[in-house]
């Protein structure tokens, strides 16, 4: 596996940043284009329990608004596994206002893993984890 200098990182790199963009925006569509069906995650939401497929996250595009928050993904680390495979772990700083209108940043800790398939990259797994 290679670091973050490899060929293909910046790729891998400016796909996780395309479907951060996708999930802010609640753009369903694009999220359901960028990931497998049978997606797998860990993250805050699904209570320390691996949660597979898009319907618990469809939950979350249809209830909540779109934020328009800056993302910032910090020191990505990229392994790229052969040509068909890539796993990324970042840092993700999202710029918000909270409630009373203070500008604040949330931080989350995040892995994503992703596999090419005909040609197209799609995110399989990707785990989170908060510290706000």
């Amino acid at each position: 596996m290679a670091n973050s200098k490899s060929s293909g990182s910046g790729e891998i790199i400016n796909i996780t940043k395309d479907l951060l963009g996708a999930i802010d925006r609640r753009d369903y569509d694009a999220y359901r284009d960028m990931t497998v069906p049978h997606i797998s995650c860990f993250e805050p939401e699904t209570m320390g329990n691996v949660v597979d497929g898009l319907e618990f996250h469809k939950y979350y595009f249809d209830r909540f608004p779109a934020e328009d928050c800056p993302v910032t993904i910090v020191n990505p680390r990229v392994h790229m596994i052969g040509t068909d495979g890539a796993c990324i772990a970042y840092i993700r700083l999202r710029q918000r206002m909270n409630a009373p209108g203070k500008a604040v940043t949330v931080k989350s800790q995040e892995t994503r893993v992703w596999q090419k398939i005909n040609g197209k990259w799609k995110n399989i797994h990707f785990h989170s984890t908060a510290s706000e």
